[in-house]
């Protein structure tokens, strides 16, 4: 009743549309560890193209596919969630310290 004076169209009803944001990303570690790993796929592809050499073998390829189909799951069993924990992990440090001999390795 305080507003009557001051509204015009009093037959008209109006609503607001609040928008709010509906992509929400929740990190986990299998998430962050494929961000790092994509990312420096990308980089080392431009910089061996760059520099004219070989690109390092590695199991990029697979792996894509085992998180992709990891990533499509609705329900994550825990060891499913550990095996592509393991593989990230793996290719990530093949891709970082790549070596000729494999007893090299850090663990």
């Amino acid at each position: 009743e305080h507003w009557k004076p001051y509204l015009e169209n009093l037959h008209v009803c109006m609503t607001d549309a609040t928008c709010y944001e509906s992509h929400l990303r929740f990190p986990t570690d299998t998430k962050l560890l494929w961000e790092g790993i994509v990312w420096l796929h990308r980089h080392l592809c431009k910089h061996c193209q760059t520099l004219h050499i070989q690109r390092p073998r590695n199991k990029y390829l697979d792996v894509r596919r085992a998180y992709l189909a990891y990533s499509k799951l609705r329900k994550r069993r825990k060891s499913q969630t550990r095996m592509i924990t393991r593989r990230l992990l793996q290719l990530l440090e093949n891709s970082i310290l790549p070596t000729d001999n494999p007893n090299d390795r850090l663990s």
